[in-house]
């Protein structure tokens, strides 16, 4: 990494357009350092598109050595403030910015908004963030009198935003009505949103997104997810208080075509999980169908939700899928490994993550033939 910081710039001297970035999720490579390298600047670079640790290595970018840059596309690791770098002037080459993160920032106001406030020339903008909140939540009133009319020559603006507030008895909020009013007069393109509320976790979710949305992931989906069709989304993650049916997955599979990671955390038991019936009462249990998913996380899930993806009547997925489970779990749900309708797609699992002392017994290792050694057994962690 460091090799190719350093000389890239070297070798492509008159380098105009740069990927550093890999398209797959679980390769993903992200540029970090402390520094950057004398040589890490260029007078042709004109278009980047980059992934970084931290959202300091973006100020480095901007700060002139890239003088042609127009474009300029980032997804960081970590957004946070930060006193190393002073640069705080106009920045009036650049075109078009785009901005994402996975992951909860706390500084929208303080850091984000004063950074875009540099592009005076600015014409395309598109912000991908999870912003927690204390009172107001990022709606069309927030983004048009923050953003908007800070940006004159602004033509074209997407996002996917997610405000998030910790809640109490007290707490006064927008009801559906409103929610649904908010963005009616919007200008730029169509915006959907919504508002979920936990109580169990004392918190409130508003997500407002520009359709059609080229996002590459979906947070907190809930039982409130409004469908629609998201061919860039590789990654989902699912929670909600209230119990996912099997409708739900159908819905989650037809709107996420290509998904390739899903993390479920629900612990509440589906309400209808005997009947095998729709909670329309008007068709059938129909299999789920995965065809690119490649890794399923289900370790904060109810058992229910084991048997939604392992049971061979109820989902459908390719080899090679990594699976991240209860040890205890998965033993109640494959009944010790003897249950015949999750034998099949445990013989599609190649990557178990869990640690028990049945893992070399003769019958997990004939349930699950395709593990790939010791390997398998690795530790895991959110993404």
């Amino acid at each position: 990494m460091e090799y190719i910081i350093n000389h890239i710039f070297t070798v492509f001297k008159k380098l105009t357009h740069l990927t550093f970035a890999e398209a797959s999720y679980q390769n993903a490579i992200e540029l970090s350092f402390v520094y950057p390298p004398i040589n890490f600047c260029s007078s042709t670079l004109s278009v980047l598109n980059i992934k970084i640790d931290c959202f300091e290595i973006c100020l480095y970018l901007l700060d002139g050595r890239f003088n042609q840059l127009h474009t300029l596309t980032v997804e960081a690791a970590y957004i946070y403030e930060s006193e190393k770098i002073e640069n705080k002037g106009n920045i009036s080459n650049l075109k078009s910015f785009s901005l994402s993160c996975f992951r909860t920032i706390d500084c929208y106001d303080e850091l984000i908004l004063p950074f875009l406030y540099r592009f005076s020339n600015l014409e395309t903008l598109n912000l991908s963030l999870s912003i927690s909140v204390k009172e107001i939540f990022i709606d069309e009133h927030n983004l048009r009198n923050k953003i908007v009319n800070h940006l004159s020559r602004l033509s074209k603006f997407t996002f996917d935003v997610h405000s998030i507030m910790n809640i109490n008895h007290d707490t006064i909020l927008p009801s559906n009505e409103d929610i649904q009013n908010t963005f009616k007069d919007f200008q730029y393109t169509q915006v959907i949103c919504y508002m979920d509320h936990f109580l169990d976790r004392k918190e409130c979710r508003y997500h407002a997104y520009t359709c059609p949305s080229k996002m590459s992931y979906y947070q907190f989906t809930s039982n409130l997810f409004p469908g629609g069709y998201y061919p860039y989304v590789r990654f989902v993650s699912l929670y909600d208080e209230h119990a996912f049916e099997h409708e739900f997955f159908l819905r989650i599979a037809q709107s996420f075509p290509l998904i390739q990671k899903l993390v479920l955390n629900n612990a509440k038991r589906q309400r209808y999980k005997q009947s095998y019936k729709s909670t329309n009462d008007n068709c059938h249990l129909s299999i789920v169908e995965y065809s690119h998913l490649i890794e399923l996380d289900v370790q904060w899930a109810h058992d229910d939700y084991i048997e939604e993806f392992l049971c061979d009547r109820k989902a459908c997925f390719r080899k090679n899928i990594r699976l991240h489970a209860v040890d205890d779990a998965l033993l109640r749900v494959t009944k010790h490994f003897t249950r015949e309708d999750t034998r099949m797609n445990c013989t599609k699992v190649d990557n178990l993550l869990v640690w028990a002392e049945w893992r070399s017994s003769k019958c997990f290792q004939e349930y699950f033939p395709s593990l790939k050694g010791d390997d398998a057994y690795i530790s895991s962690s959110f993404y």
